[in-house]
């Protein structure tokens, strides 16, 4: 049986969005790839049309994938002035093509603020333990206005994220 894991190359978050909505400065966004917690069921699918789609196998014994977590690691902020962390979750029960939202955006931010060297925050996948079939998280940083940020045009600060699932 191949391992159950995902490890995502480490990412430079520079693409920083000037301006992108009221009360926020700057944005930049990431997200997971499409995980398929169950790859086991094959090509199970109420949709047969798009067969070149998949997500990225996860598997598990016996191909349950009881308890995979999604850990992101991010390192190089030192000035959380401003600073702000929101997750979405996507997810579909049993076709690729039909990933949709499931979770109104959360304000995660003081996971991510520990004031350590870095950060790491975990996410488990929907499903109490037993996840459905196809599941990605989207992560927005923010950099909010009127909390201290030196005005435009400086620069929002260069970070690195890191993901693993397993």
């Amino acid at each position: 049986m191949p391992v159950g894991g995902w490890i995502g190359s480490r990412v430079q978050m520079v693409d920083w969005e000037p301006n992108p909505a009221p009360n926020t400065l700057w944005r930049v966004k990431w997200s997971s790839p499409i995980f398929d917690l169950r790859p086991d069921l094959g090509a199970l699918s109420e949709n047969r049309s798009n067969v070149n789609r998949s997500g990225v196998p996860m598997w598990r014994a016996g191909g349950q994938n009881v308890a995979a977590q999604l850990f992101v690691q991010i390192a190089g902020i030192t000035d959380f002035r401003g600073f702000q962390v929101v997750s979405q979750e996507e997810a579909h029960v049993a076709d690729v093509t039909q990933v949709l939202t499931i979770t109104a955006p959360q304000d995660v931010t003081d996971n991510f603020t520990s004031r350590g060297d870095s950060s790491i925050v975990t996410y488990s996948p929907f499903g109490d333990g037993y996840p459905l079939r196809y599941w990605r998280l989207r992560l927005i940083f923010n950099i909010l206005t009127d909390q201290g940020f030196p005005l435009p045009p400086a620069r929002p600060p260069t970070f690195v994220l890191q993901a693993a699932l397993y």
